[in-house]
């Protein structure tokens, strides 16, 4: 296997390459100008100690009018590296439910909302989230690597795949309209970056990293991204408003800022990284909520005195459906992981579905086949498979890499002692060039944080 088709198995990212071109003002219009803050639309509430906002990432939600669970969309399924396609309205309606019984102040989205740029999936992804608006939780959403000019979006009917309209940058804008680009003080003119004011002490500035062109597009997604020139100086003038009104400030973008696997980062850590990275600690910053990686993983990046962590939440199509919960008090933000309540959510709704009762058990078995039929196809194409031991060692890769992407992958002395003496982990020792084993090492060497809690000093 090559090393794109490694990181698809592992990673659930299914798009490389894409032309990369540059916002037309034309194109994006007005939908992108800068919009000065009126004094009357800036929040007169500071946040509180019991106002939450939660994060979500890569839901990655296509449209069930897009398919009819025939031959090609099977197929699909079976290469979506362990995202769950079969129900992913009852993943919203499930959310919905557990923001009516919680109601946190707000949702932030960290871009792949769709599966591939479906104009269809956004629009009624849209719908989802008017309806958390209607209950009071705000949405804010960014896009992802997946989510415009896309030339991937399809539509599956038995055996075959048609094209289906893809997302344009001006028509993402529009479709999410309400979900934070009207309620933007401020708004970059040469991408989907925007700035809000939840709070009036608490600043969201949302950073599109994404490549994309500005017309329909007939090749992959690009997996990389970066920060244009002029989203750089936009954003000083952001910063430094955040700092003259003592705001605290909460930078949301899809791709990581730094490395969040050793073995898996190409394409997933920011072009450039240094540069970014060198640019958030001159401003100050003390984290950046990211996605696009699919794991549950926070990793922290030290200069001198400074620290800045990048949480990246898992991808809400896979395993517990992780939902970060941010809350602040005295300047201090805490994050906390959460599990979607599905299982909850089909028992008080009397669903009958066996899946949807015991989602749970559903998705974690649907991962850990993922990660081991990857672990099997791995073990032949690196020539050591052997009928006798091949179980042993998928079956540890399985489990490993469900802890892993579960962000559950902080082990302490004893659970280090039952991984040693795994017959699995064993076997793959004895294959010191395995990608397998290199990827295994990456995880247990991943001790930095815990990555399902953390609390950062914010503001300035």
């Amino acid at each position: 296997m090559n090393s794109i088709g490694k990181k698809a198995y592992l990673l659930g990212a299914v798009g490389v390459l894409l032309i990369v071109g540059i916002f037309s003002y034309l194109i994006i219009g007005n939908n992108t100008q800068e919009k000065a803050l009126e004094t009357s639309e800036i929040p007169s509430q500071p946040i509180t100690k019991t106002d939450k906002l939660w994060v979500i990432s890569d839901v990655h939600y296509l449209s069930d009018k897009l398919h009819d669970q025939g031959e090609q969309f099977q197929f699909i399924k079976k290469t979506s590296a362990g995202k769950d396609l079969d129900y992913p309205r009852e993943r919203l309606e499930a959310l919905l439910w557990q923001i009516e019984k919680e109601r946190p102040k707000g949702l932030i989205v960290s871009g792949d909302l769709t599966l591939n740029g479906e104009k269809l999936s956004a629009e009624e992804l849209a719908g989802y989230f008017k309806r958390a608006e209607e209950l009071g939780t705000q949405v804010y959403v960014i896009p992802g690597n997946h989510d415009i000019s896309d030339g991937w979006a399809r539509r599956y009917k038995g055996d075959q795949m048609e094209r289906t309209d893809q997302i344009l940058p001006g028509e993402f804008a529009d479709i999410f309209a309400d979900m934070g680009y009207d309620e933007a003080f401020s708004r970059d003119d040469d991408s989907l970056s925007y700035a809000v004011r939840p709070f009036n002490d608490v600043m969201l500035v949302m950073i599109d990293t994404n490549k994309y062109i500005n017309d329909v597009s007939g090749s992959s997604p690009q997996t990389s991204g970066k920060l244009r020139t002029k989203t750089y100086e936009w954003l000083e003038t952001i910063f430094a408003q955040a700092k003259k009104e003592k705001a605290m400030v909460i930078p949301v973008m899809h791709h990581n800022l730094t490395d969040h696997n050793s073995q898996v980062n190409k394409g997933f850590t920011i072009d450039q990284a240094g540069n970014v990275q060198d640019f958030l600690f001159k401003h100050q910053m003390n984290l950046v909520l990211t996605g696009h990686i699919h794991t549950q993983d926070i990793a922290s990046i030290v200069k001198g005195n400074q620290t800045i962590y990048d949480i990246a939440t898992g991808s809400f199509a896979t395993l517990s459906n992780p939902i970060g919960e941010i809350s602040i008090e005295d300047k201090v933000l805490t994050y906390q992981k959460k599990q979607l309540l599905m299982d909850d959510w089909a028992q008080a709704t009397d669903q009958k579905d066996p899946q949807l009762l015991d989602y749970s058990g559903y998705s974690q078995k649907l991962f850990n086949d993922d990660g081991i039929g990857m672990a099997y196809r791995q073990m032949y194409e690196e020539g050591w498979y052997d009928e006798k031991t091949a179980d042993l060692v998928a079956d540890f890769i399985g489990q490993m890499n469900v802890r892993y992407f579960d962000g559950e992958d902080y082990y302490d002395q004893e659970e280090m002692a039952a991984i040693e003496a795994d017959e699995g982990y064993q076997l793959l020792k004895k294959q010191p060039d395995s990608f397998l084993l290199a990827y295994v090492e990456s995880i247990l060497i991943d001790q930095d944080v815990d990555d399902t809690h953390v609390e950062i000093p914010i503001g300035y």
